[in-house]
């Protein structure tokens, strides 16, 4: 039954008798003294009338509530040992046993209260989960017609609350596995003396010794730069809430070396076994590492989650790896008589550059090579027409729906610039067919290519041009003509900013290798220019851009009908980095299909990447990113950048020095 209120009842009386008191104080007339009096005792009466009906229509409701459970007295109901609650449809109580009422207050009572008002279908699954009190209770639940009311629910509760403290222990107490690697130990400890190279890595095992053994975990030091660390979940939880601190306390640890010492981690958890967890924990760790390392990536049930990889970790890049996947990709090639390239959708000069020098490579292998192009979403624009209108390159560009007949025995696909699936032109060709290559600069991301033949991923190379270029010189590509140059040459200019960022010796190395086989770089600048539209478009993006929080310069283009809006917003977002203080930019305009595309830019003291990868459907590099928020308009959508540069800024902050 609902309960009667004791608090407003005392109310009544705290305010009612000292208005009396003090208007028969002040009052010279008898008649007035009498009517007070008289509305108080009315008063009083009338509110013990109402406490009396109260009881009556609670104890009506008891005896009729015990004739409905068939119980064979009243006695019986409320000795009952199990707490019982009886509500109406509307969550409000009616009636409760003394069970119920020897571990709850009124507070309790009134969390029930809200409780009670359950979802219809959780209702009809007539058990359920509940929390009020600090206790946990399993709930089973009747359903009852009350003569003319609604429907009455019967909830009989078992207290678990020991069940569910001893599987948070156990939750907690599970295993979890990691690998840790010096990413950079080549980089760091190359041309020490071996005197140097000793104190430095003891400050680095001291440094992890101590971050380990606060886990209460068991830390084993393997082969030079790797551990091996196995320690509970509940340590996992702190971790979590200190952003893996580790990795910026192995930065700051001082060696001889110009780099600074990084730190990669993969942590295997949430898996039935020991080596589950120690699988997923290699996984995780090649997943950073295809990051770019110095940071730390979870494996679990749910997927993946990153903390750190805020910088850029230096070049690290070797021409080891390029001839081994050069050997590797010949071995592959010798079984295929047919290759299908393609590239991310919104194909790029990168894209489509390096697309022209696998065809180049299939083409040296007696192998018949097609690029996939989707004309109607493609921004190569003067590039791809001069490719076309070439005799000796006119039949290598085909559709998505040609691709798919030209599918066959011997057949194998080569995905360059992105290891996305959804994010190829054609992703239904990896379905088909069981021999794909990857072939990629980007940093990996989630949603990558399930088990390709090959995989080639360097987050440190300049562009997906160069990653190709390389194989030439292991794959006996010596000679090709100089339009397929300029393709490839176009990839790294657009990659580069015109060789502004992120250029290492491979990318000049490459780039000879291109002006040796005839590439002009007067052509290749003609294909970046764009028509009078685009250029008014992106002068309105730079004209819309403002500062938020003194260093991030956001600019938005709310025209739908606006032509090139995808080339004018990168290119916005380039010029944007040239304003004073800017240390990322970002410009937003929402496409046709109700969606907002971001495209993020930096010179590499902020990563745009981790930024726009909050929104689910983004990625790509530390210093140039690029993400779609699905089914949103620009308002909210410049929200939540504006969240995430603030969630990206306080995840940044300098850890406190640990004293050490």
């Amino acid at each position: 039954m609902k309960r009667t209120h004791p608090i407003l009842d005392r109310l009544i009386y705290l305010c009612l008798i000292p208005t009396a008191g003090a208007v028969i104080y002040v009052s010279e007339s008898k008649k007035l003294i009498y009517l007070v009096c008289g509305l108080m005792l009315a008063c009083i009466l009338i509110n013990e009338i109402r406490l009396w009906a109260a009881g009556r229509k609670k104890k009506r409701i008891a005896r009729s509530i015990v004739d409905m459970l068939n119980m064979t007295s009243q006695k019986r109901l409320v000795e009952f040992p199990l707490p019982i609650i009886i509500s109406d449809d509307r969550g409000t109580i009616l009636w409760y046993n003394e069970a119920f009422t020897d571990t709850t207050d009124e507070t309790t009572l009134l969390t029930f209260h809200n409780v009670c008002q359950l979802d219809k279908d959780i209702l009809e699954q007539r058990i359920t989960e509940l929390k009020f009190g600090g206790k946990y209770y399993t709930a089973y639940m009747d359903c009852y017609k009350f003569g003319e009311r609604s429907d009455l629910y019967i909830f009989y509760l078992f207290d678990t609350t020991k069940h569910h403290l001893l599987q948070r222990e156990y939750d907690l107490s599970r295993p979890v596995v990691a690998h840790l690697i010096v990413d950079n130990y080549d980089e760091v400890f190359t041309g020490m003396k071996e005197s140097e190279r000793s104190t430095a890595m003891a400050l680095i095992d001291e440094e992890i010794d101590a971050w380990a053994q606060a886990s209460g975990g068991i830390l084993c030091h393997g082969e030079r730069e790797r551990y091996l660390f196995v320690f509970e979940k509940r340590a996992l939880t702190e971790f979590e809430k200190g952003r893996f601190d580790i990795l910026e306390r192995v930065r700051r640890i001082p060696t001889s070396s110009k780099l600074a010492p990084t730190l990669s981690i993969g942590v295997g958890a949430d898996m039935k076994t020991f080596t589950k967890c120690e699988e997923a924990a290699r996984a995780a760790l090649d997943m950073a590492l295809s990051r770019g390392g110095d940071q730390a990536a979870i494996k679990n049930n749910a997927g993946f989650s990153f903390y750190g990889g805020r910088s850029s970790g230096g070049e690290r890049r070797t021409r080891v790896k390029s001839r081994v996947i050069a050997n590797a990709l010949s071995e592959h090639l010798k079984s295929v008589n047919r290759l299908l390239i393609m590239g991310h959708a919104y194909g790029d000069m990168d894209s489509l550059g390096a697309a022209v020098g696998m065809a180049r490579i299939a083409k040296e292998r007696a192998i018949d090579p097609k690029i996939v192009i989707d004309e109607a979403t493609d921004l190569t624009g003067k590039l791809l027409q001069d490719l076309k209108n070439d005799p000796d390159h006119a039949d290598w560009f085909i559709t998505r729906k040609e691709a798919t007949e030209y599918l066959g025995e011997g057949t194998a696909v080569a995905v360059v610039d992105t290891h996305r699936a959804a994010g190829t032109v054609a992703p239904e060709l990896l379905k088909k067919c069981k021999k794909v290559f990857v072939i990629d600069h980007h940093r990996k991301g989630t949603d990558c290519i399930q088990d390709p033949q090959l995989i080639y991923q360097e987050p440190y190379a300049s562009s997906t041009c160069e990653m190709v270029t390389e194989l030439f010189h292991y794959m006996n590509v010596y000679s090709f003509p100089p339009i397929e140059a300029n393709a490839m040459m176009a990839g790294i200019f657009l990659d580069t900013k015109n060789f502004t960022i992120r250029t290492n010796t491979c990318t000049f190395e490459a780039s000879a290798t291109l002006r040796k086989a005839g590439a002009d770089t007067v052509v290749v600048k003609q294909y970046f220019q764009s028509d009078m539209e685009t250029y008014r478009n992106k002068v309105r993006f730079v004209a819309s851009a403002e500062l938020y929080r003194k260093h991030f310069a956001i600019a938005h283009l709310n025209d739908e009908s606006a032509g090139n809006l995808k080339i004018a917003a990168a290119q916005a977002a380039d010029e944007m980095m040239s304003i004073e203080n800017a240390k990322a930019a970002f410009t937003l305009y929402p496409d046709k299909n109700g969606n907002v595309a971001i495209s993020g830019r930096s010179y590499g003291e902020v990563n745009v990447q981790l930024i726009l990868e909050k929104f689910g459907n983004g990625g790509g590099h530390l210093t140039m990113a690029g993400a779609l928020a699905e089914n949103s308009t620009l308002v909210p959508t410049e929200e939540h950048l504006k969240d995430y540069i603030d969630e990206y800024l306080e995840e940044s902050a300098p850890v406190a020095p640990t004293g050490k």
